[in-house]
């Protein structure tokens, strides 16, 4: 069975716009060696060597990823430099690569409506809304809950370690109204506080927003740029799996690749 890579960008852009993307991103066709049919796709959070390798080793023919390999335009490829070096393994292995960035990060069932499942809010909406561009969402939860218990249900709902989430506020704090923004959202505390959350959870909170946060007494929890969006791989291989299982294999990436450890 195959799929041909025009229907497999049309039903790309069917499941997230790349119109819809922001201004600064860079997502689409990253690499495109060529090939006309398509076999095996493998969902991955990024392009990294281990991701080509098990690429590689799984026989796919493309690459779906979140975080674009090429942000911004390469004036040479350099095998030498990191982005130029995958470019080339990549070529070399016959492997295209497309991203679905911050369009898969607005689109209704996306990154941050799959948190918002995975913590089951209820009267969920936009948490910023300009323009027709929606970011991020806010909601309830069923119940209140205390900081501290949010936490737990997060780290179970993430498969992650709460050790690992930074904290602003207090754990005794009770907890009704959530705003969610995935990947680096530290920059909307202030939205957060104007649609009056209880606390924010995103990642890659800096110091100055996280003391705004404290000031303003809104709790933040910071799972990290890579906890967010891990969740992007299960979610964009439900949805292909739903349009072209029929025509393709849909591989779900397995490696863990946080570049950060613990102590």
């Amino acid at each position: 069975m195959s799929i041909w890579k025009l229907e497999l960008m049309e039903t790309l852009h069917e499941i997230a716009d790349e119109e819809s993307q922001e201004p600064w991103d860079n997502g689409g066709i990253q690499v495109d060696v060529g090939t006309l049919e398509i076999n095996r796709i493998l969902v991955a959070l990024e392009v990294t060597t281990e991701v080509i390798q098990e690429a590689n080793e799984l026989a796919v023919d493309y690459i779906v990823v979140h975080h674009p390999l090429i942000f911004q335009p390469l004036s040479e490829i350099d095998a030498n430099e990191v982005v130029g070096h995958l470019v080339v393994e990549l070529i070399q292995s016959g492997i295209g690569v497309y991203a679905s960035h911050t369009a898969f990060d607005k689109v209704k069932g996306g990154n941050n409506d799959y948190m918002a499942e995975l913590l089951d809010l209820v009267m969920t909406r936009p948490l910023l809304s300009m323009e027709n561009e929606y970011l991020g969402v806010r909601g309830q939860l069923k119940e209140s809950l205390t900081l501290d218990a949010l936490c737990g249900n997060l780290g179970k709902a993430l498969a992650m370690d709460i050790h690992d989430f930074r904290i602003v506020g207090s754990l005794d704090k009770t907890i009704r109204n959530l705003g969610i923004i995935v990947g680096s959202g530290g920059s909307y505390v202030r939205d957060a506080i104007y649609n009056g959350c209880d606390v924010l959870i995103t990642g890659d909170v800096k110091y100055h927003d996280a003391q705004l946060a404290k000031e303003a007494g809104i709790s933040v929890v910071d799972a990290g740029h890579y906890g967010t969006e891990k969740s992007f791989v299960e979610n964009m291989t439900e949805k292909l799996k739903e349009k072209i299982s029929v025509k393709a294999e849909i591989i779900p990436s397995k490696l863990m690749i946080n570049p950060f450890t613990k102590l």
